[in-house]
């Protein structure tokens, strides 16, 4: 287990700069044990194409981002969650390796208001593909009153 930023940053050094020219077809073997069956189907073709040369182009300037993504797991955000006041729908995959399942139920527990939609079957490529125009509905109107 990797533990402070200094150890963060050390192991993406040595162990994810190849993520820095990654290419579509090696995206799925690249992420490993964190995509479940239903993510690496996604991660074919054009999709993997286009995520891979999303990856290559946020790491172009170091992995600063992806660290500070790493440590919010485990650090203030630098703002109250509950002083959050407008409608909020906080979506995961049950089967989303890529981010705690505790971590969405910890926001969802501190925005008033939030609904947490907990997609079952779904990982955290699937569910953007494949939910894609439900999650944007919520940005207008407001958390779903049914589930999916």
């Amino acid at each position: 287990m990797v533990t402070g930023e200094v150890m963060l940053r050390a192991w993406k050094a040595a162990n994810a700069a190849g993520f820095r020219s990654l290419t579509g077809p090696e995206l799925a073997t690249a992420f490993g044990g964190l995509v479940p069956q239903i993510d690496r189907d996604e991660l074919i073709g054009g999709q993997a194409d286009t995520l891979a040369a999303v990856i290559r182009r946020a790491l172009r300037g170091g992995f600063d981002g992806w660290v500070d993504d790493d440590l919010a797991f485990t650090r203030p955000w630098g703002f109250d969650l509950d002083a959050i006041s407008i409608p909020a729908t906080i979506w995961q995959g049950d089967l989303d390796l890529m981010v705690p399942h505790g971590h969405a139920a910890w926001i969802a527990g501190r925005v008033q208001g939030a609904v947490l939609r907990m997609v079952k079957g779904h990982g955290h490529i699937s569910l953007v593909t494949q939910h894609r125009t439900a999650i944007l509905d919520c940005l207008f109107t407001g958390p779903p009153s049914v589930g999916l």
